[in-house]
């Protein structure tokens, strides 16, 4: 029998397709990896007990997970893997089909080098990774907005915002030079949202308060709209507040841009087989930022 859904094979074949690119141009191209899959690792038999993987699963497993492994070594290459899993959820699959929490846990981990449960993959070497979801069809317009924003270098909160009380709180950081919020909307309710400094955006006309200096940009697909906020220096830190009502947006997909990079000095250079001191300092647009915007600054 023929296995249902190999990783290993998938990710090989990729990471040589790329690599044939490279070698075609003579340098390592801006690459990234969209893989879609709707199935759990599995590669000795589509019948078998979901519950115990087979001898041939956990070698394939071991394979892309090991240090200097598959994932390592595309990571290592400065490709960016973004897993986009059509897992359903629908009553009518049978359970031996399923994909359980923790099977969906391992493809995060594999993508992102962590996933939610602390299991890991690889040594977290390299470019970066996202897992993004959709559980039916409807949610595949919204995928690929989530898709566009890791692309341009957001990266995406742990999990959806759920509408339950008609306010969403919605954390965010100084350090942050924008936020993407995306969303579907029903009926004529508004929807606004509100910066912890006072500025209201209105999330369905695209009006920002007028006291407002952030860059506001909203994109609306029929029932799909993308919120994008930003400001050069910096994000006013603390939580947002999302207005509307549950029946209106259900949930929200938050996608961070981080405005901070780190940069090592050597304010006395270096001198080889001599200790010499490093300064590592939070930089923002290529300017040094505040030390006393950060509550902890030590080195982990």
């Amino acid at each position: 029998m023929e296995p249902r859904t190999d990783y290993r094979a998938a990710l090989l074949g990729a990471r040589n397709s790329i690599d044939a690119r490279a070698a075609e141009l003579g340098t390592n191209p801006c690459s990234v990896i969209l893989w879609f899959t709707d199935g759990r690792l599995d590669v000795d038999n589509p019948f078998a007990t979901p519950e115990v993987a087979g001898p041939g699963t956990q070698a394939a497993l071991t394979e892309i997970c090991r240090p200097d492994g598959i994932i390592d070594q595309i990571r290592r290459a400065g490709t960016n893997v973004i897993a986009l899993a059509l897992f359903s959820d629908a009553a009518d699959i049978p359970e031996g089909e399923r994909v359980r929490p923790e099977e969906r846990d391992q493809l995060r981990a594999i993508v992102e080098s962590r996933g939610t449960t602390g299991i890991t993959c690889g040594t977290n070497q390299g470019a970066a990774g996202g897992y993004l979801a959709a559980n039916d069809p409807a949610s595949l317009q919204a995928l690929f907005a989530g898709v566009g924003a890791m692309i341009q270098g957001a990266i995406p909160a742990d999990a959806p915002f759920p509408n339950t009380s008609g306010t969403i709180s919605i954390p965010t950081d100084a350090a942050l030079n924008g936020i993407r919020l995306i969303y579907e909307v029903s009926g004529g309710d508004p929807v606004a949202l509100t910066t912890s400094d006072g500025i209201t955006f209105d999330l369905r006309a695209g009006v920002a308060d007028i006291r407002s200096d952030y860059d506001f940009d909203l994109v609306q697909n029929c029932s799909l709209n993308i919120a994008t906020i930003r400001r050069a220096d910096g994000l006013a830190g603390g939580v947002w507040a999302l207005q509307a009502h549950p029946d209106t947006v259900r949930v929200v997909d938050v996608y961070y841009f981080w405005g901070i990079a780190l940069q090592v000095l050597a304010p006395d250079g270096l001198v080889l087989g001599q200790a010499s001191n490093i300064v590592v300092a939070p930089t923002r647009n290529g300017h040094l930022d505040d030390p006393a915007l950060y509550s902890n600054q030590s080195l982990i």
